[in-house]
């Protein structure tokens, strides 16, 4: 079809969401084109070229790129100023109303949506003085591209025969898949070894429950990158994965406490020393300082507050997915992302201090117990991922990212593939997470407790064994404790119960296992608690 002459062409700026929205509206002779667009982010206007539009109705050709606004009151009174403007210049003619957004985000669908929604209802109304409905066409294009790429985004992208993103390909659906479930084999067989020798509850039930963080966070990385598309599913899924988190960071801490004894045994030990000042461990602001059990009730708030706000905000990611206000790597000021983000990061980095401040003051009494490639393993696992994740949104921002990929004939926006890739890489990592938490976490210094062999548990014992080990009781517990205002009277340690020889000889609170299986088989079975009164000035 041969172009139409050009008859008039008028424009129009509105503001949506305080951004200047300009509407071009061209009359043709036989219909009116409006085309919807907006200023770019230095303050200019976003090139237009309406070439050729008139030779391919269905698909206008749109060189821009343009976001639109996301709040839906202004998307009312902007679309009924459309409809307005447009009536005065429309007559009898048909209109085609395109509007060029920046990527399909689920906000950027909702808002175009919403325009057409209301332009079509006015249609109805016949203020658009045009008894045939408006044809509405949207584009989703690279600023500028070639005319080759062009006719390719508009058609090769939905044909059969395109080039498919990576990451929804057979083969990196396939490497993941073979990181992923090599990784729980190795994971899960440690898990079962504990399990079978379960001879000191009180560590090994933390312990359980680091080694737990590479099934879930492997198997939930991997259905969210097999679900990668315009769904956002991940979001749902990395959510579990974001709670789990927090059990990590307080498990391990926990773990320390029981290897040196409890909070008594380590205030008998450090209690009263001047806090050396390092800038590495972030103690050179505390310089003068001393230790008392104000720091040790300090660390651990620091994590458990992170136990409780990392399920808040996990739970808020969900509800502002669900009303579409949720889009990774979008730092706008009126997306949730920007929000989460910045009080995880809070969250997550003094949960972070915490254990370096822990780990700073019982080092030397931790040498025994190898804590070096613990702590950096479970470090790596968590924050790592996080920082990563991180990176790979500023790289989205930044324009590395693409912007749009078709997947499943469905568009998704570059925070999508951001998530995506970012998944990708964690089902990759966590084959080396679980071969280093395999000798950090060695099961042998349990299975040896004893000079005769153990008896294997039976498979009761050990499904005992795991109920005990997911069960948060002890969190909650330990959460009521440290927040409550009695703990500034006083701290209280329990010993644990060890058993009578013909039980094997369990290690003694506090002992590990690797010593105690040496030279304390045999002991006679006592419950012994002690209480410790702390005074208030040390708090």
């Amino acid at each position: 079809m041969e172009s139409e002459p050009l008859v008039i062409s008028k424009q129009k700026t509105e503001l949506v969401c305080g951004v200047p929205t300009q509407v071009v509206c061209t009359a043709f002779s036989s219909h009116i084109l409006v085309v919807v667009t907006q200023f770019g982010k230095m303050g200019t206007l976003v090139s237009l070229e309406p070439s050729n539009v008139a030779s391919d109705i269905s698909r206008p050709m749109l060189t821009t790129k343009v976001l639109l606004g996301q709040d839906e009151p202004l998307i009312h009174v902007f679309a009924k100023n459309l409809v307005a403007f447009v009536s005065q210049e429309a007559g009898n003619r048909a209109v085609l109303l395109a509007v060029a957004v920046k990527d399909k985000s689920m906000e950027g669908v909702k808002a175009l949506k919403e325009v057409i929604r209301v332009c079509q209802m006015s249609n109805d109304s016949g203020l658009l003085g045009t008894t045939s409905l408006p044809l509405v066409s949207a584009t989703w294009l690279q600023p500028s591209p070639s005319p080759a790429r062009l006719q390719m985004d508009r058609a090769g992208n939905d044909s059969q025969g395109a080039p498919r993103l990576f990451l929804t390909t057979a083969l990196a659906r396939g490497i993941s898949g073979i990181f992923v479930w090599t990784a729980l084999v190795i994971t899960c067989h440690q898990i079962y070894l504990h399990l079978r020798s379960y001879t000191v509850p009180q560590e090994q039930r933390y312990i359980v429950r680091l080694l737990l963080i590479v099934p879930i966070y492997a198997f939930d990385s991997w259905l969210s990158l097999l679900l990668l598309g315009s769904h956002q599913y991940y979001v749902y899924f990395d959510s579990v994965r974001d709670c789990y988190e927090a059990f990590v960071i307080y498990s391990f801490l926990s773990l320390c406490f029981q290897y040196l004894g409890g909070e008594s045994a380590i205030m008998a030990e450090i209690r009263g020393k001047p806090i050396k000042s390092s800038c590495f461990y972030g103690t050179c602001c505390l310089q003068g300082m001393s230790y008392s059990i104000g720091f040790l009730r300090f660390c651990k708030q620091a994590t458990l507050q992170f136990c409780i706000v990392k399920p808040i905000m996990a739970l808020t990611t969900i509800i502002l997915q669900v009303f579409g206000k949720y889009h990774d790597g979008d730092f706008n000021i009126h997306s949730g992302y920007l929000y989460v983000t910045l009080i995880y990061n809070a969250s997550v980095s003094l949960a972070l201090y915490a254990l370096f401040l822990f780990y700073f003051a019982t080092k030397e009494l931790l040498k025994p117990f190898e804590p070096v490639l613990k702590f950096l393993t479970i470090k790596a696992v968590i924050f790592l991922s996080f920082w990563q994740g991180l990176l790979l949104a500023v790289l989205e921002r930044c324009g590395v990212i693409p912007e749009v990929q078709t997947i499943d004939g469905s568009k998704v926006g570059a925070g999508t593939l951001a998530a995506g890739y970012q998944n990708f890489i964690i089902c990759i990592e966590m084959l080396f997470a679980s071969i280093a938490l395999r000798y950090a976490f060695t099961c042998q210094v349990y299975s040896e407790k004893s000079n005769s062999p153990a008896p294997t548990a039976p498979m009761q014992s050990i499904s005992s064994g795991l109920r005990e080990t997911m069960s948060p009781q002890d969190i909650v517990q330990d959460a009521i404790h440290n927040f409550s205002p009695t703990y500034q009277q006083y701290t209280q340690q329990a010993t644990h119960e060890a058993p009578t020889s013909g039980q094997g000889g369990h290690p003694s609170h506090g002992t590990h296992p690797g010593t105690a299986g040496n030279s304390g088989g045999g002991k006679k079975s006592r419950n012994l608690e002690k209480r410790m009164l702390i005074p208030s000035e040390d708090l």
